[in-house]
């Protein structure tokens, strides 16, 4: 699904973001992220696609029913951030 404008960019990224992380659906990550997706980290490490996965995969393990809040969202073309706890 390709955002129409930036609003629909962060809606689109943090959406997916939330169903991977609250379902724990590590395939989906494939399907929702592009294979070049960089994130950060809280360590300040930047990360990929395979990370983000690889991370899903290791705190549903440990937390079952772990699940997430976005607080902010900012977008600037296609590029998305958000800070969530």
């Amino acid at each position: 699904m390709a955002p129409d404008d930036e609003s629909d960019a962060g809606t689109v990224a943090t959406n997916a973001f939330i169903e991977t992380m609250a379902d724990g659906a590590v395939d989906a990550v494939a399907d929702h992220f592009a294979e070049d997706l960089v994130y950060h980290r809280s360590s300040g490490e930047r990360a990929g696609r395979g990370d983000l996965a690889s991370d899903i995969e290791m705190f549903h393990t440990a937390f079952p029913d772990l699940s997430g809040t976005v607080d902010r969202v900012v977008t600037a073309g296609e590029r998305v951030s958000f800070i969530y706890h």
